[in-house]
């Protein structure tokens, strides 16, 4: 979408090899690789997307606002060991097309869908905000429906995690009241939906206590990702059209109630929004997403968070006379798996936008292991 401007989604397709990127202070360029050239989907942003599969090697893409269409699916998947994609018929009562939303999916294979709009650039004639937990089963291909019972009033552009405890944790994001009024979300109440017990709870209710600490100022639009020890790294956001403050917050999921911080970092990048991150081993990588100092960009970054408290970031860059994304801000993403050996780290971005402000583009990231694929979930 662009405002002051047309709106024009694309089906934009490429990846980001880090393979041979040591992730310590020898910093090598990276290349980009379109493979917009592979069967394609239909033009697309505000998605998206989780892994599933029995394998979990497979990407499901779902919603978001298109090019209308009548053949349009809701849900297209790709296949990471035939580079194809495919359009599903899934068994269930099939749930409405939306935007500006998150997904995450669990090892059995379920991927949990939480609130968003459903509107004119979705193609429903009435704007209607969600609340409801929606559940793909991407092993059996059924849609189920999750207990709305003490769940969150409808939210969009928040932060989504997933410990492997099965509990989705929501973070900041904008709530959207029935008389069409909306407001941020404290950074201190953390929405909690249990996907082992079908339960929702709030921090507050759940120990008794709002999350503690320093607690950041309100956002949307911002990332949260989790890393080995515990910590959820939120990062970004904005407020209207203002950047949150501080980028940099902490989530401590280890304490009860969670607790969070604001550490300081070292060569700290620019404010971003609608950008993507991912954990990768002990470093986060942010991509693309707009700077009020840098307008759109594609730069990447990483945050070393190898040392307990130390924060250091670092820049990298593209190699020169390769295949570069046109800039863009990006909305949606799948976090590889940490496991000590990464190998190649694959980033999808699948949307686009022509001149004018960007707002989001759908996006995927996807952890090939060297003798095999190897996904995991957010």
């Amino acid at each position: 979408m662009v405002f002051d401007g047309s709106y024009r989604p694309t089906n934009d397709f490429f990846y980001l090899d880090v393979t041979d990127i040591p992730f310590n202070n020898t910093i090598e360029r990276m290349s980009w690789t379109d493979i917009t050239h592979l069967d394609k989907v239909p033009a697309n942003s505000w998605a998206s997307s989780a892994i599933g599969g029995v394998n979990q090697d497979l990407i499901f893409l779902f919603g978001g606002q298109m090019e209308f269409n009548k053949d349009n699916a809701l849900v297209y998947v790709f296949d990471t060991n035939k580079d194809k994609w495919d359009n599903p018929n899934i068994k269930g009562a099939t749930p409405l097309r939306r935007r500006n939303f998150a997904a995450v999916s669990d090892e059995a294979g379920k991927m949990y869908i939480f609130g968003g709009t459903a509107d004119k650039y979705t193609g429903y004639p009435n704007t209607t905000d969600f609340n409801d937990m929606t559940i793909l089963d991407t092993v059996n291909l059924i849609w189920y429906e999750g207990s709305k019972e003490d769940a969150p009033i409808p939210r969009t552009s928040y932060s989504v995690v997933m410990l492997p405890d099965g509990i989705i944790i929501y973070i900041g994001g904008i709530q959207r009241f029935s008389n069409r009024t909306y407001a941020y979300v404290d950074m201190s109440e953390i929405s909690i939906y249990d996907a082992n017990h079908d339960r929702w709870s709030t921090m507050k209710n759940f120990c008794q206590k709002i999350a503690e600490g320093n607690v950041p100022g309100i956002r949307g639009e911002h990332t949260s990702v989790l890393a080995p020890d515990g910590r959820i790294i939120i990062y970004g956001g904005k407020v209207n059209d203002t950047a949150a403050e501080p980028q940099l917050c902490v989530l401590n999921t280890t304490t009860t109630p969670y607790t969070w911080s604001q550490p300081k970092s070292y060569y700290p990048v620019p404010d971003l929004w609608l950008h993507i991150a991912v954990m990768v081993g002990n470093y986060m990588v942010v991509a693309f997403g707009f700077s009020p100092t840098h307008g759109r960009t594609s730069d990447v970054y990483i945050l070393d968070l190898s040392e307990n408290d130390v924060y250091k970031w670092i820049t990298l860059f593209v190699k020169e006379k390769t295949i570069k994304p046109e800039d863009v801000s990006c909305y949606g993403y799948i976090t590889p798996n940490t496991n000590e050996e990464v190998g190649t780290i694959v980033a999808l971005l699948l949307g686009g936008f022509g001149a004018g402000v960007c707002v989001a583009a759908s996006s995927y990231i996807i952890c090939r292991a060297k003798s095999n694929t190897n996904l995991s979930r957010m």
